[in-house]
This record gives C-alpha cells, sequence and structure tokens, in this order.
C-alpha cells in the first residue's frame, strides 16, 4: 500500500466526506453542498489548509484514505470552544462562516502572520478522517501518513495550542495515546441531540506548556525558531515553487510572472541570505558563473527543507487596521 501526501483539490470533496468521521453530522444533500461550498470557499481564501493521503495502488476516486481539514483559529473562539461552545464544533463553525465577519472564527493571512510573531497560533482541526478498516491495524499506514501531513501542514509555525473534537470513546483513546488530553465532554449539553447515542463527541487538546513536558507527536507541533531572513509573500511563493521542484521557466507562468522578474527574486532572496548567514548557499563561487548559481539554489533548498520557518507568514508589526481578538 505505497502511500502520498498531497494537498486537498475540490474534486476530492466526496471521497474525503465519506471517510470523515464527523460525517454522520451531513447527511442531506443540502448540508453536504454546503459543506462542500464552505471547504472550497476557505481553502481558496487561504483560511484553510487541507491534506489528503493517497493508496497509489488503487483506482483514481478511490484512492483517498485519510483526509485533515484545519484552520487558525482566533484566541476567542478557542477560548469559547474550550468553555462554552455547544458540541459538534463543524457544524458550529460553519453556522458561524454563514453568518458572516462579525461571528468569524477564521484567522486571515494577516492575522496568521502577526499571531505566528507574537505568542503563537491556535490550530484547530475541523476535519479529519482515516478510512476504517477491520481492524485497526491496517488503519496504522494511513494514520501514521496523517501525522506527516499534519506535521508538514505546521512546521515552521509557531503554535500555541491545538484542538481536535473525536467522536467516540476509541477515537478519544487515539488522541489521549498520541498525547493530548480532554477539554471537554459535553456532558452539560449532551441531551439535547440523539446524535450522542452513537458519536459522543470529546473536544481534546494539546498546548505548548502540556506538549514540551512530555516527548512524542505533539511536542515535534510546538518546536518553533523565528525567521532570520524575512523573505517577502512574492519570495516565497518562488521558493514554495522551487521546493516542489519547479525550475524558473515553470515558477514564472504560474506565478504569472516573467522569467526576468523571477530572476529579479531570486537576486533578492540570495541577498538576503548573503547578509545574515551566507555559509548556507555553499562555498563561495563567481556570482556569473552558472553552475555557481545552481550550487547555491539547491544548498538553500536544502537549508529551507528543514527550517520552514523561513516559508511562512511573519509580521512582528500588527497592521494598522486589524484589532485584537483575545488573549492567550
Amino acid at each position: 500500500m505505497p502511500l502520498t501526501l498531497r494537498a486537498t483539490h475540490p474534486g476530492d470533496f466526496p471521497q474525503c466526506l465519506e471517510i470523515t468521521h464527523d460525517r454522520f453530522l451531513f447527511e442531506t444533500q443540502k448540508s453536504r453542498a454546503d459543506l462542500f461550498n464552505f471547504w472550497g470557499k476557505i481553502l481558496a481564501g487561504r483560511l484553510a489548509m487541507s491534506i489528503v493521503v493517497e493508496d497509489s495502488g488503487r483506482p483514481q476516486g478511490k484512492n483517498i484514505v485519510g483526509f485533515g481539514l484545519s484552520f487558525f483559529a482566533t484566541r476567542d473562539f478557542a477560548r469559547e470552544a474550550r468553555t462554552t461552545l455547544p458540541p459538534f464544533l463543524p457544524q458550529q463553525v460553519l453556522r458561524r462562516w454563514k453568518k458572516g465577519k462579525g461571528d468569524n472564527p477564521f484567522l486571515d493571512p494577516q492575522e496568521v502572520a502577526h499571531a505566528n510573531a507574537h505568542g503563537g497560533l491556535s490550530v484547530v482541526a475541523l476535519h479529519y478522517g482515516v478510512e476504517l478498516r477491520k481492524f485497526f491495524l491496517l488503519e496504522w499506514p494511513a494514520r501514521l501518513k496523517m501525522v506527516d501531513g499534519w506535521k508538514s501542514l505546521y512546521s515552521g509555525f509557531q503554535i500555541f495550542e491545538y484542538l481536535h473534537e473525536v467522536y467516540g470513546p476509541g477515537e478519544k483513546k487515539n488522541m489521549l495515546a498520541a498525547g493530548c488530553v480532554v477539554r471537554r465532554d459535553y456532558a452539560e449539553a449532551l441531551d439535547l441531540s440523539p446524535l450522542v447515542r452513537d458519536a459522543r463527541p470529546f473536544l481534546t487538546g494539546v498546548d505548548v506548556g502540556e506538549a514540551l513536558k512530555k516527548p512524542g507527536i505533539p511536542s515535534l507541533m510546538f518546536t518553533f525558531s523565528p525567521p532570520l531572513f524575512g523573505f517577502s509573500q512574492g519570495e516565497q511563493e518562488v521558493l514554495e515553487k522551487a521546493l516542489g521542484g519547479g525550475i524558473d521557466r515553470d515558477i514564472a507562468p504560474a506565478l504569472r510572472l516573467t522569467v526576468w522578474a523571477v530572476d529579479k527574486r531570486w537576486q533578492r532572496i540570495y541577498a538576503k541570505v548573503e547578509k545574515v548567514e551566507p555559509s548556507i548557499l555553499g562555498p563561495e563561487g563567481k556570482k556569473n558563473d552558472q553552475e555557481y548559481q545552481k550550487t547555491r539554489r539547491r544548498f538553500l533548498l536544502d537549508y529551507l527543507r528543514d527550517h520552514m520557518e523561513e516559508m511562512r507568514p511573519y509580521a512582528p508589526d500588527r497592521p494598522a487596521a486589524k484589532k485584537k481578538r483575545g488573549k492567550p
């Protein structure tokens, strides 16, 4: 069962829902249509991040065996989730998103950049699923791959806490084994819904203080170092394409730039690195030497794969138009 990770595409949504552990919340045709519209909008607006695990040994259309979608939440929403928010968090988030800005639980990209530099981010797992098998051991490869996916999504961010609502004692046990704790069991609200007979919800989570006290999966999510180089969003876009294997003549049309403009971004990138830590670019060479240009790009990309903080939004100064949304 060769498994691979990739970003979620809108065409994946029906497959993703079929393995999502909260799919029982979206049984009607209308609720599913609303959900798919919601997923499409928040992913396109960069309000959420999502990955799928594919089994390349299966036919197209039946090959997704893992799915996760999560977002960076406002501190106010994260606090409410830990204290008073009614159960079945995905429905609560969808309802608030429909209401508009006043109840919006999402940090936008500018707010993410600021929070990443000031106190950290609250991650909320909005949907999660692994294809259920007859024996748990058969699910284990996909679950491990999902851990890799979660790490790839959040590596380089300054994470303050992680929240994940799960359903049923089995999934609760899995989260506790992974290092999370139960934040809420919703005992005060369970009599409000017949759904709890089959899928009792539990809000699980872990914060940076708890995670760093014990080794394991959570501690990996909370490892953080501030970026050194301060790459702009445009420079990060070029680097992201290059990390994916793109060369300049492919990167340019993908970013709606000329090859000349891409080269100019590379020169700004190299200048920033040379100013702070030139050794990252490898042995010194002549600027007009084509082989040297290729070599220093390779050295830089190798460095970035282990230092994803350089690829994340990071804004020490708060934009003037933004207001504080709550304290840790």
